[in-house]
């Protein structure tokens, strides 16, 4: 802290906590079988999206329980496209995760 002429009258050194480094994993999605894409997350992460191929779509919140779930079934329609989850923390995209498509 400073005191009224702007001298330094106390210092100390302090650690900041990054808390929990985000996860993102994803489960197997069988086209023609699955209707979502789903998996689990720690640390941060808020909301999750989906992006095929080119085209990314719109993001949706997580579940507090650690786990989330998009529904894909008409955006997934072969095993030859990449298909990746995105998740967002607070501050935007954090980790991208490629899913398993068969």
């Amino acid at each position: 802290g400073y005191d009224d002429a702007n001298t330094v009258i106390i210092q100390k050194v302090v650690t900041i906590d990054p808390g929990v480094a985000p996860t993102l994993t994803t489960d197997e999605f069988v086209v023609g079988t699955t209707k979502e894409v789903t998996g689990k997350f720690t640390g941060g992460i808020k909301y999750v999206g989906i992006k095929v191929g080119d085209t990314t779509y719109d993001r949706v919140p997580v579940s507090s329980d650690g786990t989330y779930k998009y529904y894909a079934k008409d955006k997934i329609k072969d095993t030859t496209t990449k298909v990746t989850v995105l998740g967002y923390d607070s501050v935007g995209l954090a980790l991208e995760v490629e899913v398993t498509v068969k």
